[in-house]
């Protein structure tokens, strides 16, 4: 793993808490944190970043995202992963049921291998700007949509050459409509890049709400960038700019999830610039 930035020796969440709700989490054992999760593509960590009670949390949303929303892109495309090679074998050999039409015209199912299947991809478009920089309310109806991207049509063309088929319709194992887990990913990657980045010192932060699950409105410091449903990605994985809005300066960290090539990049208001005193 890239070892880029020094030890935290500090968890990067508690140390945003109060006195009282600190001292209830174990400070006694810090385990290193990725910024971008391991099963994402992540490679740089921060040693010593997090206590036992926010690893488990940050692991179990990040694991939601990598096994529930994306696992079967990650299978067929080979992102990388801490489980063995033969249960990834495994996974993608197993014989799901399709639903078919053949040349004939003649409707029906079919088990195929699951790792065979070109599925559709689904990710979620913000479009709405960060209302924290804009001052105006968030309207889901409006700045948030769940977009279908269609397989590659080359590979839906070898699938339906190889199984002799006209048509087929499958199951995807796409994005859950609705998870909040995608957005506290996003949340605790601009979070923990910024600790990094600024050594946990001079800024406020903008996101332990949402790490910590308690606001439900996950949006409003979110927006898509790009123009088409691919969106153009940012050379750098992670990266950080500030915007200044009406005298306040903003922290906001761009992150870009190469190893899922499908997803956009995504800006994230992370935090606000302080003077260090």
């Amino acid at each position: 793993m890239e070892a880029k930035y020094r030890s935290a020796d500090v968890c990067i969440y508690c140390q945003f808490l109060s006195d009282e709700k600190r001292k209830v989490y174990d400070q006694s054992e810090l385990s290193k944190e990725h910024l971008l999760a391991y099963s994402l593509g992540g490679t740089v960590t921060l040693r010593k970043a997090s206590c036992k009670y926010h690893r488990d949390l940050t692991s179990a949303f990040e694991l939601d995202v990598s096994q529930r929303s994306y696992r079967h892109y990650r299978d067929f495309h080979g992102v990388q992963s801490r489980g063995p090679q033969e249960e990834r074998d495994a996974r993608l050999s197993r014989e799901v049921p399709i639903t078919v039409e053949g040349y004939d015209g003649k409707k029906g199912f079919r088990l195929v291998a699951k790792g065979e299947i070109p599925l559709p991809f689904i990710f979620p478009r913000i479009t709405q700007l960060p209302t924290i920089l804009t001052g105006l309310p968030y309207m889901s109806e409006i700045g948030l949509a769940f977009v279908t991207e269609p397989p590659d049509q080359r590979d839906v063309d070898r699938f339906l050459r190889k199984h002799r088929i006209k048509t087929f319709t499958a199951t995807s194992d796409g994005f859950v409509i609705g998870s909040p887990q995608f957005f506290q990913m996003l949340a605790k990657t601009a979070h923990a890049f910024l600790w990094a980045e600024k050594e946990g010192k001079g800024f406020a932060p903008l996101l332990m709400d949402i790490i910590e699950g308690v606001n439900v409105n996950l949006d409003y410091c979110l927006t898509y960038i790009g123009e088409d449903p691919g969106g153009a990605k940012s050379e750098e994985e992670l990266s950080l700019e500030e915007v200044t809005r009406e005298g306040v300066t903003y922290f906001v960290a761009d992150i870009a999830i190469k190893a899922i090539k499908q997803l956009p990049s995504y800006k994230v208001v992370a935090g606000i610039k302080m003077d260090v005193g």
